[in-house]
């Protein structure tokens, strides 16, 4: 990844094949969110995943276990900009990252995990962490 700020209209796009080392990858995107722009969305970067055992750099989802919270860690810090606390972190796979099919693809707007995280810190009466998490920025169009 670059060192300039990600777009902020960036879709999560994780990859239904699994890649050399057991797991999927998931890429980050501009356009793509719908059916119809799936064709013509731009690839921007790879998400890596530091947290895996034995070397493994995918993802893995479908479940609620070690390696989906490893999953929502790295998504969040990505569309946040911070890490996340624990316990929003296990939200997120609960809500989320626990209820992709494993040999599916998916798609997640960035702007989709802002409204909820502010809605899940609102509910629960938790302050939003620091970073793009209050930001409005996904109202930009570039």
């Amino acid at each position: 990844m670059t060192s300039e700020k990600p777009h902020p209209n960036r879709i999560y796009h994780g990859l239904a094949e699994i890649d050399d080392d057991n797991g999927h990858l998931i890429v980050v995107e501009l356009g793509g969110g719908g059916p119809t722009q799936r064709d013509q969305a731009q690839r921007l970067y790879q998400l890596d995943n530091p947290h895996r055992f034995n070397g493994y750099r995918t993802f893995l989802w479908g479940y609620n276990g070690t390696n989906p919270r490893e999953t929502a860690q790295v998504i969040l810090t990505d569309a946040l900009g911070v890490d996340p606390p624990d316990m929003l972190r296990e939200a997120f796979t609960n809500d989320f990252v626990a209820h992709w099919d494993e040999e599916s693809e998916w798609w997640l707007p960035r702007r989709t995990i802002l409204r909820w995280v502010k809605g899940w810190c609102a509910e629960n009466r938790v302050d939003i962490p620091p970073g793009d998490a209050a930001a409005t920025d996904y109202l930009v169009s570039r």
